[in-house]
């Protein structure tokens, strides 16, 4: 697969990969490439822009690598717990007034949500 660099889990095993090896220039090049796909809602990667939305393991997975080179991806995680708390208030059928409050205030900060979420 000759563009397996334009798909951020991919680069993400990857620099996992070259870490456990040893190989750490390599494996942070690979892991900052994987994170620079981050656009501020989600991964953008080839897949993303092919298929038209994000998704949601690729921001765990990169989470999960941060830990291995010792970076914190604060927007990142604060995202992903913005998301999974949502699905388990959707699972669970509780969607509250304060929820709706919180996705307004987010989709303010990151107007590409106004989208995914019809606000």
């Amino acid at each position: 697969m000759e563009d397996w660099q334009e798909y951020a889990d991919l680069l993400l095993y990857s620099a996992l990969s070259k870490h456990w090896e040893g190989k750490d220039d390599n494996a942070t090049a690979l892991f900052n490439k994987a994170k620079n796909m981050w656009d501020g809602v989600g991964i953008n990667d080839k897949a993303a822009k092919d298929e038209g939305y994000y998704a949601i393991y690729k921001l765990g997975l990169l989470l999960y690598a941060s830990k291995d080179f010792l970076q914190i991806c604060r927007e990142i995680a604060q995202c992903m717990c913005i998301v999974f708390c949502l699905v388990v208030r959707l699972v669970e059928s509780i969607f509250t007034d304060e929820d709706r409050r919180h996705l307004r205030i987010l989709a303010e900060e990151v107007p590409r949500l106004r989208v995914l979420f019809s606000i």
